[in-house]
């Protein structure tokens, strides 16, 4: 069972509205910026990243500099930003030769332009041989070849996995100050503009890793100082709270966690997880965690063992049963509804034998469902790929639990 309440509908066509009307702009008004050093979101090997600078080595692509029509390079604003990391003692940076083209820009919202291309990078660059720590490109957002609308900063160690990725726009003051338009039409007034732009993607990188906590969360990018535009942000915020049966939780508990982040993070939605018992009611626990997030949503995840009697008496896990149930945090309103579950002998056989592998496969199985229909119902769009295989997501660069 699926319910829309005209309060979502109206919150999805005003996003959708500002989505497809002002995908990049670009703004002087200091009244909305924040001093923030960028937009990154919450990353798990973030903190070991910032650990390793001082002993790692980091090699930095060309610069993809995305115009309209195609995908330039510029070695300028490569060879610049190896030089300012080198001389800001954060870490040891060199030259890579390889480049990565993502081809023309396509006009969406930064965030999706920032996972797109996030993506691309990590799969034009699976394999790359180097004995580098970890791999950066910059990229410039210039659809008119005379400004810069958007940086990305996308930082992946050696198996592909994101560690430090970021991005700025108009709405952060550094960027703004910085007035990122070519002075004129000559390919001089073009490279000092780029130039620029480096020096602002290589110093919100300084201040990234200066200003992140222990945690892995950067205190410029808390939840009060995220950027209100909502086309350089995730789609939503969701605190989703799964209460999981007893039988459940020691063989579950952790790989639903990483499932369910990575399911939501694929699509643009910003998630964290909560685990408590299934016969809990002490919500107010969270209450804390809730406020801290900040979230739009408030999601509950109801999850049972679908259960099978072997010959021998013993009833046997062989799937799951689950109720969700999403409520807006401010209104109280419930805003959809599912129920479904998943049952393993049917996607497989009757002769599976249960083991870690088999069972991690299992809770993303289950999250694939949960977030495919909410996709479907809330978005009207299909899920982004969800590999449910450990190997799949090795290779993929989704997240490995």
């Amino acid at each position: 069972m699926r319910v829309h309440t005209n309060a979502m509908q109206r919150l999805l066509v005003a996003v959708t509205g500002l989505l497809l009307a002002a995908p990049l702009v670009y703004a002087d008004d200091r009244d909305q910026t924040t001093s923030s050093p960028g937009y990154r979101r919450d990353n798990e090997n973030a903190t070991a990243f910032i650990d390793s600078l001082d002993s790692a080595t980091i090699a930095v692509f060309p610069t993809m500099i995305r115009l309209e029509s195609r995908t330039d390079h510029s070695f300028t604003s490569q060879r610049l930003a190896v030089s300012l990391l080198n001389d800001s003692g954060l870490v040891n940076a060199k030259l890579a030769n390889k480049r990565v083209d993502p081809g023309k820009l396509q006009y969406d919202s930064q965030w999706n332009l920032f996972q797109y291309g996030l993506s691309t990078v990590t799969q034009s660059l699976a394999g790359f041989k180097t004995d580098a720590d970890f791999l950066l490109v910059l990229e410039f957002l210039v659809p008119d070849n005379q400004s810069v609308f958007g940086i990305e900063c996308y930082i992946i160690d050696r198996q592909g996995r994101d560690v430090f990725s970021f991005l700025l726009n108009s709405h952060h003051e550094m960027f703004a100050d910085a007035k990122l338009h070519s002075s004129g039409s000559s390919e001089n007034a073009r490279e000092d503009m780029l130039k620029a732009a480096t020096e602002v993607a290589i110093a919100a990188l300084k201040r990234q890793v200066e200003e992140t906590d222990l945690t892995g969360q950067t205190e410029a990018t808390a939840v009060e100082n995220e950027p209100a535009d909502t086309s350089t942000a995730p789609r939503t915020r969701i605190v989703i709270i799964t209460r999981l049966h007893e039988r459940l939780i020691p063989v579950y508990m952790h790989s639903l966690k990483h499932s369910i982040v990575s399911g939501f993070d694929s699509n643009g939605v910003e998630a964290k997880v909560l685990f408590t018992e299934r016969d809990s009611d002490n919500t107010a626990q969270f209450d804390a965690a809730i406020n801290e997030f900040a979230p739009d949503s408030v999601m509950n995840i109801d999850l049972d063992p679908l259960l099978r009697s072997r010959k021998d008496g013993y009833e046997a896990v062989v799937g799951t049963l689950f109720k969700v149930t999403m409520t807006d945090r401010f209104s109280g309103e419930t805003t959809w509804q599912m129920s479904d579950k998943v049952d393993y002998i049917k996607i497989f056989d009757r002769n599976y034998v249960a083991h870690p592998g088999i069972r991690k496969e299992f809770a993303w199985l289950t999250t694939e469902t949960i977030v495919s229909q909410f996709m479907e119902d809330i978005y009207d769009s299909e899920s982004a790929r969800i590999y449910t295989v450990t190997e799949d997501r090795e290779r993929h660069g989704q997240r490995i639990d």
